[in-house]
């Protein structure tokens, strides 16, 4: 498994993130209590528009870096480096429940796996990395 494959398989984790996001945020509209505490309408309208503005980033990322698997360009890296506003958005929206947070620290992984498979194809590094037949 080669460089390329790792990233499709990061950009194809980063799109069902955005998916997933939107999805969830799809059913939270029309609800006044959102984690827990009660906020009013235009704060809840402002919170939506963040989220599926985000969540819209995140797919729109994930398509990009399938179309550039093969290629190391910057601007897949720089785009890769964009996909930590989403999740940072998402960790400090999170209250209250540890195991919301302990879910959100891990979905980091998917821009850092993203983010710095950018780089090493962008150095030109598209090496077997794993799975490699001897």
């Amino acid at each position: 498994m080669n460089r390329s494959d790792i990233m499709r398989i990061s950009t194809l984790f980063e799109i069902a993130l955005g998916s997933a996001s939107l999805i969830a945020a799809r059913f939270w509209i029309g609800t006044t209590n959102i984690v827990g505490r009660h906020v009013s309408h235009g704060d809840t309208t402002e919170a939506f528009a963040l989220t599926y503005a985000f969540t819209l980033l995140q797919i729109a990322i994930g398509i990009i870096g399938v179309m550039n698997a093969e290629k190391g360009r910057m601007s897949t890296v720089i785009f890769g480096i964009l996909a930590f506003i989403p999740q940072i958005a998402h960790f400090f929206h999170i209250k209250g429940s540890i195991i919301l947070v302990l879910m959100n620290l891990a979905a980091f992984a998917v821009p850092v796996l993203y983010t710095f498979t950018a780089y090493k194809l962008f150095k030109g590094d598209n090496k077997t990395i794993a799975f490699s037949k001897k």
